[in-house]
């Protein structure tokens, strides 16, 4: 490993914290505006809005589905930090590295699959 490739990991990475941060926070932020200015909805934000409904309640700037895909933004920062170093490891060919990282997202991937078919 040379040190500017290093950093170049460590650039990638950092930009997908700041970023999944700021999208996560907005959208949160957003929700909690939506809840302030609309006191009815938050009898709704006491509970998840599904998976297969979300599209329609932030289609209907439900302030809930706001709160509730800033949460999941959160939850998938550490993906998008595996898929960054990933194709870094490919990039400077860097097998084992490239492998650890794969495995771990194979098993995210897999209990994710499990979580969203098991009832």
């Amino acid at each position: 490993m040379n040190e500017a490739a290093d950093k170049a990991l460590y650039q990638g990475v950092q930009r997908t914290l700041v970023g999944g941060m700021i999208l996560s926070f907005g959208l949160m932020g957003l929700g909690l505006l939506g809840l302030i200015l609309d006191p009815a909805a938050g009898a709704r934000a006491t509970q998840v809005v599904p998976l297969d409904r979300l599209p329609g309640a932030l289609l209907a700037l439900d302030p809930a589905a706001l709160l509730d895909l800033g949460v999941l933004a959160l939850m998938f920062i550490p993906v998008v930090h595996l898929a960054v170093a990933l194709l870094n490891f490919v990039r400077r060919r860097e097998p084992r590295y490239a492998v650890a990282a794969l495995v771990v997202l194979a098993l995210l991937a897999g209990s994710a699959i499990l979580a969203f078919t098991r009832h």
